[in-house]
């Protein structure tokens, strides 16, 4: 499993194996039931789920070319193509809540796209970016992690965004976590923790991690972040680790909804953990793989 969302109490995977989407029940934690899968290609580098509609992106090496494709989700056990398009080494996506617009990082920044109809995606704006490897979007702010550290764009106007803020003081920065007026970020410095409230970027910590980071998620005073080693839990406050749960050199993808953690862990499958008590994750519920390997996780 290399990409994870969850939904209420259904999860994507994105896998690079030959199942490309996997999606699973997770009403019961301990109990997992894959709902069903599908083939698109492999190798799936992202995953979003809005509604009924899943987006998954597809690295350029083994779909030709690079592509994000629109999935229909509304009968779990029968998912179905809608559309796609294409991107020169796209690597990341992301959408405005209520909004029909998503946002595609790749290797000259950032495109916002139009899924009004999903079956027709339509490029309406772009932002210029050096190597954008992550896209998170808050509100009508979009924060952008790149090779050379992170830019902040109102996005109010999809088709005419305006750049409010930089830092290049972070970076190669891989990965962007938002959550209130916090915003985490993840690269070769470790953690650095950001304070939102004004709009601009104020840095309020730094963290750093043995094992370069991949992928952060944020909850409340909370960072979740994997690395080959392990998931590791940082109080983002005291900027101190709190806790962490061992992964075998293949940890890929966190998404944290409420006090429970989805972990993509590759060749692994997918590990569900309750994080209530920081200092001590506790395993409930695995969903192996066979032969797909899990790379992202979207939770529904």
């Amino acid at each position: 499993v290399t990409a994870i969302r969850v939904d209420g109490g259904t999860a994507y995977l994105g896998a690079k194996g030959n199942m490309s989407l996997v999606i699973v029940d997770v009403t019961t934690p301990a109990a997992p039931a894959r709902l069903g899968s599908a083939s698109y290609g492999t190798g799936v580098n992202g995953i979003l789920a809005d509604g009924s509609t899943v987006y998954l992106l597809f690295k350029a090496s083994d779909v030709t070319p690079n592509a994000v494709w629109s999935i229909v989700v509304s009968t779990p056990t029968a998912p179905a193509e809608l559309g796609n398009g294409s991107w020169m080494h796209a690597l990341a996506l992301a959408k405005r809540s209520s909004v029909p617009t998503l946002y595609v990082a790749y290797d000259d920044g950032v495109d916002a796209v139009s899924v009004s109809d999903p079956s027709r995606m339509e490029r309406v704006g772009t932002y210029p970016s050096n190597v954008a490897y992550d896209v998170t979007v808050s509100g009508g702010t979009a924060y952008v992690a790149r090779y050379q550290g992170m830019d902040v764009y109102d996005v109010r106007s999809p088709n005419a965004p305006v750049k409010v803020d930089e830092n290049t003081n972070v970076g190669p920065a891989y990965d962007i976590a938002v959550d209130g007026s916090t915003l985490a970020i993840v690269g070769v410095p470790g953690l650095v923790v950001f304070d939102i409230s004004t709009g601009g970027l104020q840095k309020t910590g730094e963290f750093g991690i043995s094992e370069t980071p991949t992928r952060v998620a944020l909850v409340g005073d909370t960072a979740y972040v994997t690395n080959l080693l392990e998931l590791s839990i940082v109080d983002v406050r005291k900027m101190a680790k709190v806790g962490s749960y061992p992964s075998n050199w293949d940890a890929q993808a966190v998404y944290v909804v409420g006090t429970t953690a989805y972990c993509a862990w590759g060749s692994t499958g997918t590990i569900i953990l309750d994080v209530s008590n920081s200092s001590q994750p506790v395993l409930l519920g695995q969903l192996p793989v066979s032969r797909e390997q899990h790379v992202d996780v979207t939770v529904n």
